[in-house]
Order: structure tokens, then C-alpha cells, then sequence
């Protein structure tokens, strides 16, 4: 124990107490949301099972639909036509990714190619990745690839859901990307989450002042973010059988402009009961 550990104890006890004594908030019911069609979703989308494991990524952008959680319009593929094929639907320039159950940090094993203009280089990206993956003896771990539109101009922020083993599920927030593990500015809150929670989880953000607009940029729309935060745990009160979630990037737009899921991963607990 160093003199620093007890001064930032004592830094965090004033806010925590403020907070102690502020109104607990009520639960946020959306109506639109049904929880017995979205397990149905995932009775049928080919979730597992008994084993648990990772939701296949356009799996689990599918139950966050069911959600009203916005997310960027996605198509899968298996060959490289039928990449260039779902990537002229969705209109260039797109991103391709990796669809992999077992591989979720795609970057690192080249998974991802941004800014792709034709169906040529749609093509020529599937190939290479499938390259690549092969020569990293990863060949296996490739289960064709995920088209998306080329999202702009938003701040990407992460959400995320773990499961603590005293408290339960612990909800975060913060400013997201590939750089969320070296910035690490990150705040927690206890589910589920009230309609007051949004408001303190970001107002623990060092970065908050990018949502807000910072140095002439445009404020970004935090209503939609925390709407976003409710509906999140929303589905993590219904779907028990989370054992992990973690929602990054999520794009957030200009203030009236909403917010984008790019990408997420949803590892479901085994001996799941959910089928």
C-alpha cells in the first residue's frame, strides 16, 4: 500500500458519496422491445448451445437489432463474389472484416480492410485476408468475411458488460476505438441501469468534452448515447445467458444524428437453458 492508493481512495469517496445520496431512478421499459422474440432470434440464428462461446458477429449484430440498438447496415459473404456481390448492395466504399467464432480481435491478425471503392479491390481484400489467415496458420478460424458501409465523422465509443463475481454484471462506457486499452478512460456502474446512471457513468469520462464539442468541433448526441445505454441493459437484464459483451466502436454522430454499432463481441455463458 503506497500514500498515492489512499489519496485516490479518498478522491473517489467524495463523488461516490454525492452519488449515495442522490435519487436511485427508475427502470426504463421500452415498449417496442420483446424479449421472447429476440430468444427466439437466437434460437434460430445458429447461437451455440450447450458449449456457449462467441456469438458469430452478424449474429450478434442481429440480437442488438432486437434491441433498437442502431447498427451499420451488414452483409456476410463466403467467397469472393459473393463478397463484391453484398458490397455493391450496400454501396461503396466499404469495410471488410473477418467472420471468425474464435478469432474477436480481428486487427490483429489483419481481419480488417477499410475504404475498399470497387468490387475488384472487394475481391482482391477477401483474397489477401484469406491469404494471410492461411500463411498465420489461422485458415481455419476464417468463416467468410462481413461487409459494411464506411461510417465517418463519428466519435467511436465503447460499451461493455462483464460479469463480476460479487456484484454481477458491471456496465462500462467510455471513449472507444483501437486505442481504448492505452487511453483507458473508462467509467462502471452497476446493473441494471436507471435513467439517471447515463448521465453520471459519462460525467466520469476525462474525455466527456469531446461529446460535448471540443475546440469548435460539433457536440455529439449524447440523448441518443444514453438511450442507447438503457436499451444495452435492457437486453443484458433479459439475456442472462451474457457472460461477456462489449460494444466498440460505437459511432456517435452530430447532436440529432444518433448513434452507429460498427462492431461487437457477445460471448454466451455454456449450459445456457436460453434453447
Amino acid at each position: 500500500m503506497f500514500p498515492e492508493d489512499a489519496v485516490q481512495a479518498l478522491a473517489l469517496a467524495w463523488p461516490y458519496s454525492l452519488h449515495r445520496h442522490c435519487e436511485e431512478g427508475q427502470i426504463v421499459v421500452f415498449p417496442d422491445i420483446d424479449s421472447e422474440r429476440a430468444r427466439k432470434y437466437l434460437r434460430t440464428s445458429g447461437a451455440p448451445k450447450k458449449e456457449g462461446g462467441w456469438l458469430a458477429p452478424d449474429v450478434a449484430i442481429g440480437l442488438l437489432k432486437e434491441y433498437g440498438i442502431p447498427t451499420a447496415d451488414t452483409k456476410y459473404a463466403f467467397t469472393p463474389e459473393e463478397a463484391a456481390e453484398a458490397a455493391r448492395k450496400i454501396g461503396f466504399p466499404v469495410v471488410m472484416k473477418l467472420r471468425s467464432t474464435s478469432i474477436t480481435h480481428k486487427t490483429d491478425v489483419g481481419g480488417v480492410v477499410l475504404n475498399l471503392k470497387n468490387e475488384e479491390e472487394v475481391m482482391s481484400a477477401f483474397l489477401d485476408m484469406e491469404a494471410r489467415l492461411k500463411s498465420s496458420e489461422h485458415s481455419s478460424d476464417m468463416e467468410g468475411v462481413i461487409l459494411q458501409p464506411m461510417l465517418k465523422d463519428g466519435q467511436e465509443v465503447i460499451l461493455g458488460m462483464s460479469q463480476d463475481p460479487v456484484f454481477g454484471p458491471l456496465m462500462m462506457v467510455g471513449i472507444g476505438g483501437v486505442q481504448v486499452e492505452l487511453i483507458k478512460d473508462v467509467a462502471f456502474s452497476l446493473h441494471p441501469l436507471t435513467d439517471r446512471d447515463p448521465d453520471f457513468m459519462l460525467g466520469q469520462l476525462k474525455c466527456l468534452p469531446l461529446l460535448k464539442g471540443w475546440r469548435g468541433s460539433n457536440p455529439r448526441d449524447i440523448e441518443s448515447l444514453k438511450e442507447l445505454l438503457l436499451r444495452f441493459s435492457t437486453l443484458i437484464d433479459d439475456i442472462t445467458e451474457i457472460a461477456e459483451m462489449e460494444i466498440n466502436p460505437l459511432m456517435v454522430f452530430d447532436s440529432g444524428k444518433g448513434c452507429t454499432v460498427v462492431d461487437t463481441r457477445i460471448l454466451m455463458k455454456a449450459q445456457t437453458n436460453i434453447y
